[in-house]
């Protein structure tokens, strides 16, 4: 049986990077946290955001309506995320340009199993 990409294979890809980024923001639980409190926008982008992503991934696993909407922002999203992550200065760089690519190939994947999931429902011959 070969793997497809669709609408599970993106929530599955959308819930697993935003798990990858949470387990970037807060490798270190005390500093990660004293950033997401130091105010409203902190909390929004560390805390908010990812929570929304890990919920819109299972939306989109599930196949609610305008999962493909959804997806499509939220995946967008976590492939900057990846990308900013890649390329953030650390002592540890080939650990965080390595997580940064892949989360950005997560987001990747993400999005092209949400509009090809759509396409297909569109076009069946796809």
């Amino acid at each position: 049986m070969t793997p497809r990409l669709d609408r599970q294979a993106a929530g599955v890809a959308l819930a697993v990077g935003y798990v990858a980024l949470i387990g970037v923001l807060f490798r270190d639980p005390g500093a990660g946290l004293s950033a997401a409190t130091q105010g409203v926008v902190s909390a929004v982008l560390f805390i908010l955001l990812p929570i929304l992503g890990l919920a819109s991934g299972a939306y989109v696993y599930v196949g609610g309506p305008f999962r493909t909407a959804l997806g499509f922002v939220t995946a967008s999203y976590l492939g900057t995320l990846g990308m900013a992550v890649a390329t953030i200065r650390t002592t540890s760089p080939i650990v965080t340009v390595v997580t940064g690519l892949t989360i950005l190939a997560l987001a990747v994947l993400a999005l092209v199993g949400v509009l090809r999931s759509t396409l297909g429902s569109m076009l069946p011959e796809l």
